[in-house]
């Protein structure tokens, strides 16, 4: 039997034997690595790639073969001898049987308590990380800061617009929306009612001030699609918390659903963000 990715093959002794697969007509649509993705990103794919390799093939002279193929394709892609050369090494000295169970999970978690740097991809990401480098060690010297800036934030890139983006726009109309009405749309907020985010948030055209003493008049049409917004969310206990986010907004308060559902796991309330352990107090 011969799929998309992985050919199965049952022996004479009843062992199913698996190898990789590749159709006649596929072409070689590896990244390419002058690509603009963060440098990492493009080390990181070889890897990837011969561990996968590693994975399916059921023999080591079957994964040699394809190593063989999958090395040329990465040359055909500009790769350098040095990445295609570390990512085969790193598969062949992999075990095949640990690469077959799944990953431990804990050990990721290490990572969530470090600090991050979030920020939008672009062609000075190697002269920022430098600067970090450079100049972390700065921010430690600080006596207030010394204790909550111990290590320096890993860099984490988040994809920035690419040529799809700019040129293909959704012609999708939301419900509260009318096509014939643009530009006169009623200010306020509108959730569309389908998604988490929205079954979470209130459609009002106004907000109070915390002490419930002043209104405002929401002056912009907000969708939960909507980028950079501020934001406020209520408690029973009557606080407000105010947030901010340049992302979709749906994005930022599913993020809240998620926190507030696994605060229940959480031994000590000190560990939880400020919204989910409002609401892990309040009965």
């Amino acid at each position: 039997m011969e799929g998309p990715d992985i050919t199965l093959r049952v022996q004479e002794n009843g062992e199913i034997y698996t190898d990789m697969y590749r159709k006649e007509t596929s072409v070689n649509a590896l990244l390419h690595s002058s690509s603009s993705h963060p440098p990492s990103t493009i080390r990181a794919i070889p890897i990837g790639q011969f561990l996968r390799a590693r994975r399916i093939c059921a023999s080591d002279s079957s994964f040699e073969r394809q190593a063989v193929d999958l090395g040329e394709r990465f040359r055909q892609r500009g790769y350098s001898r040095r990445t295609v050369k570390r990512g085969y090494l790193r598969a062949k000295h992999t075990r095949r049987n640990d690469l077959l169970v799944e990953r431990d999970k804990t050990k990721a978690m290490a990572w969530e308590n470090q600090p991050r740097f979030i920020s939008t991809f672009n062609h000075r990401w190697e002269e920022m990380r430098r600067i970090f480098d450079k100049h972390w060690s700065v921010l430690t010297t600080d006596l207030m800061l010394r204790d909550c800036l111990s290590t320096r934030p890993l860099m984490t890139a988040r994809r920035s617009n690419n040529i799809k983006d700019l040129l293909v726009h959704s012609h999708y109309v939301a419900k509260t929306q009318d096509p014939f009405k643009a530009g006169k749309q009623k200010s306020g907020f509108f959730p569309c009612g389908d998604c988490l985010a929205c079954r979470n948030m209130v459609r009002s055209s106004t907000f109070t001030s915390s002490d419930g003493t002043r209104e405002f008049k929401i002056k912009e049409h907000i969708t939960c699609s909507t980028t950079f917004v501020v934001y406020y969310a209520t408690c029973t206990c009557k606080l407000i918390y105010i947030g901010l986010t340049s992302r979709e907004l749906r994005v930022r308060v599913r993020e809240h659903v998620r926190d507030i559902k696994a605060a229940k796991e959480v031994e000590f309330l000190e560990d939880l963000k400020p919204i989910p352990e409002t609401f892990s107090e309040t009965p």
